[in-house]
């Protein structure tokens, strides 16, 4: 049976929250993707973007049908907003991208223009379906047809770079030298650095200073080619 909610000093040490101020705290839905780099939207919309003061307000804005995640509409307070999901409160016209600052700690960036309408997409799984076809599955739950994208030779760890206003992949990143990631754990978590290689399960990266480091793999999220296709610059006002 799942559980509805977390002891709050149990919370994930990426969830900037209070943790001795209540002693529960919501537990968000599960789709797949990692407690740890996800966010119920109770707390995103109370606690860190204080559109709501209680939860009873929380619920009355989600039936209002106010809030997208990814350009569809969601109603439950549990409901995740993952790591690089796109946040849309449509009364407010605002748009938010969930990131990492550099203590390691989920914070909201708002964001603006078409940049709002893209979702970063880290494939963690590739596999067949009835009718032989080939699905993608992504690190924030979701899954999409192989059909949908060009390039056939697409891989584990590529990011599909994908506008979800007008439906369409717009590219496919690699880990390719001097491509640029977005490091989401390691001693330079939340730091935006350079591909220098690629060997076995870890990445060779290069800082804008000019140091060279090692990291895991599954630390390295593609954002881009010669530059980041998304705003990753965590201000003191994004922190509410």
């Amino acid at each position: 049976m799942v559980k509805l909610h977390l002891m709050r000093l149990n919370s994930p040490n990426t969830w900037a929250v209070e943790r001795k101020e209540k002693q529960f705290i919501v537990r968000p839905m599960t789709t797949g993707q990692k407690i740890k780099y996800c966010l119920p939207l109770n707390i995103v919309l109370r606690d860190m973007l204080k559109v709501g003061k209680t939860t009873n307000e929380i619920k009355y804005i989600l039936n209002n049908n106010d809030i997208l995640i990814n350009g569809k509409k969601r109603k439950e307070i549990k409901y995740p907003l993952g790591l690089f999901d796109v946040l849309d409160i449509k009364s407010l016209k605002e748009s938010y991208r969930l990131l990492l600052d550099k203590k390691g700690k989920l914070m909201l960036v708002k964001i603006s223009g078409g940049e709002a309408n893209l979702v970063l997409l880290k494939i963690s799984k590739k596999s067949h379906i009835k009718g032989g076809k080939l699905q993608l599955s992504f690190t924030n739950g979701t899954t999409m047809l192989s059909e949908k994208v060009s390039d056939k030779q697409i891989k584990v760890n590529d990011v599909v770079v994908y506008d979800f206003v007008n439906h369409k992949v717009i590219d496919v990143l690699k880990l390719e030298k001097g491509n640029t990631i977005y490091l989401t754990g390691g001693q330079h978590v939340g730091s935006v650095v350079k591909i220098e290689g690629v060997k076995n399960n870890q990445i060779v990266f290069k800082t804008a200073a000019n140091e060279t480091f090692v990291t895991l793999l599954n630390y390295a999220f593609l954002i881009g080619k010669e530059s980041s296709l998304i705003k990753t610059e965590i201000k003191t006002e994004d922190k509410k």
